[in-house]
């Protein structure tokens, strides 16, 4: 069966969401980001949701989503940790073209270090080598996981419109 949808996977704050509406506009495709419809659905935001019920039940809303899927011709942003967590790497690559973009931490640091009061994993960090070092952590937890997608795209020091130019002529030689 041929893979209609294109899921963005990589750590937060990398540009998943303003790809996947670029990358949607030039496909025409529709675009679901995953973070949005949880907080859509739930009438809270994501901050809400772990400061009221923790981040396990986040992370089981994330997979009930995932799973109830029935989509075609959409670009899908995920969380950050959406593929680590319940199996859900196996569904996505199963609900789609995943590509990984891969940033390292330092050059993530500097773009989450402004908007880190918004991202509940990143409450805590009191400064950028702290948060260096977090993203660090994560990344070495999860990228097992994120190497497991179709495609692997290295993002460090491109423009978001440099990265959907990338991802149109990978997804032209699919077809």
């Amino acid at each position: 069966m041929r893979k209609t949808n294109v899921i963005l996977i990589g750590l937060m704050g990398v540009g998943k969401s303003s790809i996947a509406k670029e990358l949607a506009d030039r496909l025409s495709f529709n675009v679901l980001d995953t973070d949005e419809r949880i907080e859509f659905e739930q009438g809270k935001t994501i901050n809400e949701i772990f400061a009221e019920h923790g981040e396990d039940h986040f992370r089981q809303l994330e997979s009930r989503l995932l799973r109830d899927l029935k989509i075609s011709n959409t670009v899908i942003s995920t969380g950050g940790g959406m593929p680590v967590y319940n199996a859900n790497m196996g569904y996505l690559n199963e609900l789609g073209f995943t590509v990984y973009l891969k940033i390292s931490p330092e050059n993530l640091s500097g773009r989450l270090w402004v908007m880190r009061r918004k991202r509940p994993l990143l409450k805590s960090v009191e400064n950028i080598e702290q948060l260096q070092e977090l993203l660090s952590c994560q990344l070495r937890q999860r990228e097992t996981y994120y190497l497991s997608a179709d495609h692997v795209l290295d993002v460090n020091n491109k423009a978001s419109c440099e990265i959907v130019d990338d991802l149109m002529g990978f997804i032209k030689n699919l077809n």
